[in-house]
């Protein structure tokens, strides 16, 4: 007490409602970063099971492209000998009437080569 007899304030409530504040903000970091935990668990979760699924799909991938490379390479031989098929009929139209009337049925017709772009030179 002082010479007038008022109590002195303390200095302990100050320092009890700071601590108390400090001690909060503490709290809810330390439970922030317990939810950011688990959030990152569920991510890394998840991403393995991505990588899982894109090696699998990878490999379908190979598998039927291993799988089709026959049929394409034979759909391109067939290809090639009925454009020479076609070619022989509209040289054999030249002169045979037969081969004439057929190129005109079926408009049967040599294509031109594209032109060459003058970007390229």
């Amino acid at each position: 007490m002082n010479e007038q007899g008022a109590p002195q304030p303390s200095l302990h409530i100050p320092f009890t409602v700071l601590a108390l504040a400090i001690l909060v903000l503490l709290i809810s970091q330390l439970t922030a970063s317990y939810q950011q935990e688990g959030y990152m668990k569920w991510q890394s979760g998840n991403l393995e099971k991505s990588i899982a699924n894109y090696q699998t799909n990878q490999k379908r991938l190979a598998d039927l492209i291993e799988k089709r490379k026959t049929p394409v390479e034979q759909s391109g031989q067939l290809q090639a000998k009925l454009q020479n098929l076609a070619n022989d009929l509209l040289n054999l139209s030249k002169d045979d009437e037969d081969a004439k009337k057929i190129v005109q049925k079926w408009n049967i017709q040599r294509q031109n080569p594209p032109a060459a772009d003058p970007k390229e030179k």
